[in-house]
């Protein structure tokens, strides 16, 4: 007598250990001043052994960035209990790249602490430039450090909202402290970067809906960075950029061309034994081409 009601939340068992390891590469971003004393706290998510990637409202400067410590492992285990934190220093003159319009800021870090520890211990989240990643009517996760506190997700009432060119509204909960964090679709694959609540146009007390950016967005955009670059900087962020050549508009759908090609070069098209050996299913016939139209 059970039913799927209204359409499918089952998900593999796998799905909550691909989620922690995704979290692995998510810290709270310490903001200190100059004498080290603590300003504020923002998260952040490497995207490559030695690139961090947050906003530019919580990084905004190479000051800043240069007073900056990133701390992987702030979370409590399952007996509530808090793990050791594993600070690493960020290194803007390694590389900072920022852009307030699409409030994003890439810097590079430390790669072994004062502790000994790699940062590469902590793996990192690829970002992918095709858009269509997450849809409207769909679901995400955001991992975060919400009020800088221990590390935290957001598991339930996530519906995507609206997507526009650079952005996407989802119904998710945050608070300051999560400002930087990586909001994923239900495969675990990055497809915005938080950064704000969206405010009722009615009544700017009330809150609609949170926000992100595409990082197909982003990803356009440090393409256009990069011939800015000295060749120890280039190679840093060629760590993070796709091979394959990014579209000229973030939100385009993919077209049959560069990138399209690169995308299906191993297909081998329709096989008619997919079911198995001796389970054939050939393609129907067309009988008229508006059939196919």
């Amino acid at each position: 007598a059970e039913r799927i009601i209204h359409r499918s939340d089952l998900f593999p068992i796998a799905y909550l250990e691909a989620g922690l390891i995704a979290a692995k590469s998510v810290c709270r971003i310490s903001l200190r001043n100059h004498q080290g004393q603590i300003k504020g706290y923002g998260t952040g998510f490497l995207i490559s052994p030695s690139l961090i990637l947050t906003n530019n409202h919580v990084v905004d400067s190479y000051d800043t960035a240069l007073n900056a410590v990133a701390e992987f492992n702030y979370e409590d285990d399952v007996n509530f209990m808090p793990r050791t934190i594993v600070p690493f220093r960020l290194e803007p003159e390694r590389l900072f790249i920022t852009d307030e319009a699409l409030d994003f800021s890439v810097i590079a870090v430390q790669e072994k602490g004062l502790s000994g520890a790699r940062v590469s211990d902590f793996g990192y989240l690829p970002l992918l430039p095709m858009p269509g990643k997450i849809l409207e009517g769909e679901y995400v996760s955001i991992i975060q450090h919400p009020k800088g506190g221990p590390k935290a997700v957001t598991v339930r009432e996530n519906e995507v909202k609206f997507l526009s060119d650079h952005f996407v509204h989802y119904a998710s909960d945050t608070e300051p402290g999560s400002s930087g964090s990586p909001v994923f679709n239900d495969q675990w694959i990055v497809s915005a970067l938080h950064h704000a609540g969206v405010p009722d146009p009615a009544d700017p007390t009330k809150w609609i809906a949170n926000e992100g950016i595409r990082i197909s967005s982003i990803l356009h955009h440090l393409h256009g960075e990069r011939g800015k670059l000295d060749a120890a900087g280039a190679s840093l962020l060629d760590g993070v950029l796709p091979e394959a050549p990014i579209p000229d508009s973030p939100a385009a759908p993919i077209e049959v061309g560069e990138l399209a090609a690169d995308w299906y070069n191993d297909a081998g098209g329709y096989d008619p034994a997919f079911l198995g050996e001796g389970l054939n299913v050939p393609l129907p016939p067309v009988k008229d081409a508006a059939d196919v139209a």
